[in-house]
């Protein structure tokens, strides 16, 4: 149990999350190119719309919490494909203004299938529908609200350096969305 939350108020254990996003699949997959391409998505640039479930597996150091998480989104116009991940999430809460405003700052590691790869990944010679999920992720609330939280994430899918199927290339998405704890 946090400390820093009243002990009359067990922590919670459970979240969903919805969340939209953009990606821009015919550039780079820098993310400053994919924030560019929110003033005006080429043809074949993806919107994202997802949904995830958590579940808080444990906390240890009063301010670090370990998470499973599974979701599924669709991207299009670009892939018109569904997309499913599973990962585990490090998550740090313990910032000092938290009293002013109650910040998580997380990064998942795990796997991410595709039904249909983006423009970028089918135009690589080595590309895979099974890839590695990793990102960032920061989460805000009001201190006294903490079970509705904004978040803003960095979904990226990686052939970690051609490790999956000598997959050099992935994706990303900068996803924005709601969580609830419940």
């Amino acid at each position: 149990m946090n400390p820093k939350v009243p002990a009359s108020a067990p922590e919670k254990r459970w979240a969903v999350t919805l969340m939209f996003g953009t990606s821009n699949t015919t550039a780079s997959n820098n993310p400053i190119d994919i924030l560019s391409s929110l003033e005006g998505p080429s043809k074949r640039d993806d919107f994202f719309v997802g949904a995830a479930v958590d579940y808080r597996l444990f906390r240890f150091w009063r301010d670090f919490a370990v998470d499973v998480e599974g979701g599924t989104g669709y991207r299009w116009p670009g892939s018109n494909g569904g997309e499913f991940w599973g990962t585990v999430y490090l998550r740090y809460d313990g910032f000092f203004w938290n009293h002013i405003l109650y910040t998580s700052l997380g990064v998942n590691t795990g796997l991410d299938v595709v039904t249909r790869l983006s423009p970028l990944e089918r135009a690589t010679e080595h590309h895979s529908y099974l890839l590695h999920s990793i990102g960032p992720e920061l989460a805000f609330a009001l201190p006294d609200r903490r079970d509705w939280q904004f978040v803003i994430r960095w979904h990226h899918r990686s052939g970690i350096f051609g490790t999956i199927n000598d997959t050099w290339h992935g994706s990303n998405v900068i996803a924005w969305g709601v969580r609830h704890w419940f």
